[in-house]
Parts: C-alpha cells; sequence; structure tokens
C-alpha cells in the first residue's frame, strides 16, 4: 500500500537511480539523527534522558547543557517545524522512489507529494530569528530553498515520464544537503562557541 500523502514514512528507474536512491535514504537519515540531536551535548552531559514525548529542538539543546534564551527557543521551535514540513515529505518520496513505478497509484501518489513539496513557502518565518540566530536562519531557509527547487525537477520528470526521474533533482539536493551541514555548523558554533568539527568553508 503506498504512503499517504504528506504521511509519515522523503525515488524509481533502472539500477542508476534505485542507488542513488538508497543514497539518498542514507543522507536523509543521517539528516534527521543530526536534527534530533540538535548540537553536540556540552562537555560532561553524559547521562541518557529518560524515556518521554520527542522534545522540540530547543528542548533537545537544553537537555544536553546549552542556555537557550526564551526568544532563541521560540524561533526555534517554529521553524523546527516549517523545515519539518518538507521532512515529511522528502520521506514519502523516499519510499516512494523505493518502489517500482508500475505498482498502483504510484504515480499520483508521488506527484501529489512532489507538488506539495514544490508549493511550500521556504521563506516563512513565523517568529523572526533573533539576531545571534541569523546565520542560523539564512542556512534553514537556504535548506528548504534547495529542497523545494529539487521537487520541482523531480515532478517536472515524473510528469514527463522520464524513467530517471530521480537524477533530475540530485544537484539541488546535493546543495540542499550542504545547507543542513552549513545549518549544523552555524548552531553549533552559537551555542558551543567553538569551531564545528570537519567545518565546511565559508561561502
Amino acid at each position: 500500500m503506498l504512503p499517504p500523502h504528506g504521511g509519515a514514512g522523503g525515488r524509481p528507474g533502472g539500477d542508476g537511480a534505485r542507488g542513488l536512491g538508497l543514497l539518498l535514504g542514507a543522507v536523509l537519515v543521517i539528516g534527521l539523527a543530526w536534527g534530533a540531536l540538535g548540537a553536540p551535548p556540552a562537555v560532561g552531559q553524559d547521562d541518557v534522558p529518560a524515556a518521554g514525548p520527542p522534545l522540540s529542538l530547543s528542548g533537545r539543546l537544553r537537555a544536553q547543557g546549552h542556555d537557550v534564551a526564551p526568544d532563541e527557543a521560540v524561533y526555534l521551535d517554529a521553524d523546527e517545524e516549517v523545515t519539518e514540513q518538507y521532512v515529511r515529505l522528502l520521506v514519502v518520496v523516499q519510499d516512494l522512489s523505493q518502489m517500482l513505478p508500475t505498482t498502483e497509484g504510484w504515480r499520483p501518489a508521488l506527484i501529489a507529494n512532489l507538488q506539495a513539496m514544490a508549493q511550500l513557502e521556504p521563506t516563512l518565518a513565523p517568529v523572526p530569528p533573533p539576531e545571534g540566530l541569523r546565520d542560523v536562519h539564512a542556512q534553514s531557509v537556504a535548506y528548504r530553498e534547495h529542497l523545494g527547487k529539487a521537487a520541482d525537477a523531480w515532478l517536472a520528470a515524473v510528469q514527463a515520464d522520464d524513467p530517471t526521474w530521480l537524477l533530475r533533482g540530485t544537484d539541488e539536493y546535493a546543495a540542499a544537503e550542504q545547507a543542513r551541514l552549513a545549518w549544523y555548523q552555524a548552531l553549533y558554533e552559537y551555542y558551543t562557541g567553538e569551531p564545528a568539527p570537519n567545518a565546511l568553508p565559508r561561502q
């Protein structure tokens, strides 16, 4: 059964496309894991958190010992919700990409999810970023913008019945991953006051 449009669960063609789908899936899993971490724990933070409901980004940062101001927390959590709209759709697209195009309902489900992702507003900012988090916000917006462009490219290829549709959005997807890593780097440096490990070169 196909994943529902917009449901939890963010690729077909020849062997090359399937292999790329697996690669993008692995990258997405890493991205989600890093998103769950928020930032590396503060020095000496060895306790394992108790089980409970998922924490927001600000909650995860605070649980790891970082000092998050109230206005920063409101911004971070609101912006995380905007990004999660993209991630939820991307996970469904990822699941669909690993199915055969001949699967019943595959094409309309893929088109619906790609259209939904392409129509999202990447610059949406329910809460303006505090001064200190403007670099973080810029990378968050860049991540969403590139995902939206990747969705546009994938959508056009699927609608044109291109069997290698997944390859059409790889440049934008790679740029999105670069922006996500830059976001993580900016967040890490802001809350630790230290250079991020394996930092990306400044643009």
